[in-house]
C-alpha cells in the first residue's frame, strides 16, 4: 500500500468540499455571464450611438482590466463604499461580469456573421430591430456561439 493513501483519505472531505464550491461558483458565474453577454452583445451592434458606445465602453473596460483587479475591487474597494459582499459572491460577480464581457464579443461576432441578405430581407418585410434579432439573426447565430461559449465555460 503506497504511503500517500492514508493522507489522501484524510484530505478527501476537504477536497470534495472545495470541488463543490468550485462547481457552484462556475455554474453561478456562467448563469450571470450568459445574460450579460446577451445584453451587451446586441447592444454593441445598436444603431443608437449612446447604446452602442455605452455597451462598448463596458465590454472594453471589463475585458481590459484583469480579473484579479476586478476581484480586488469587489472585495476590498466596495466595502469602503459601505457595500460588502461575501467572498463567494465577489467571485461569482467578478467571473460573471468578466466572462459576460468576453461572451458579449462572441454574441456580437456571431450576429455579425449572419448573412447581410437575411437582415436586408427582414428590413424589407418591415420587421423592427427586436423582432429581426429574435426571429432572424439569433437563430442563425446560436450555432456559431456554441463552441466559443464552451471554451469560455472551461
Amino acid at each position: 500500500m503506497p504511503d500517500f493513501l492514508p493522507e489522501l483519505g484524510r484530505a478527501l472531505p476537504s477536497i470534495s468540499e472545495g470541488l463543490l464550491v468550485t462547481m457552484e461558483a462556475t455554474l453561478l458565474g456562467a448563469a450571470l455571464a450568459l445574460p450579460v453577454a446577451f445584453a451587451l452583445g446586441p447592444a454593441s451592434r445598436s444603431s443608437a450611438v449612446v447604446v452602442r458606445n455605452g455597451a462598448r465602453l463596458v465590454v472594453e473596460f471589463l475585458r481590459g482590466t484583469s480579473l484579479y483587479v476586478q476581484l480586488f475591487w469587489l472585495f476590498f474597494a466596495l466595502p469602503m463604499l459601505d457595500f460588502r459582499l461575501r467572498p463567494t459572491a465577489c467571485g461569482v460577480l467578478a467571473f460573471g461580469l468578466n466572462y459576460g464581457a468576453y461572451g458579449a464579443e462572441v454574441v456580437r461576432g456571431s450576429l455579425t456573421a449572419a448573412p447581410a441578405a437575411q437582415t436586408e430581407a427582414a428590413i424589407a418585410l418591415g420587421m423592427g430591430p427586436g423582432l429581426r434579432l429574435r426571429r432572424i439573426l439569433l437563430p442563425q447565430a446560436y450555432a456559431l456561439m456554441i463552441p466559443p461559449f464552451k471554451n469560455l465555460l472551461i
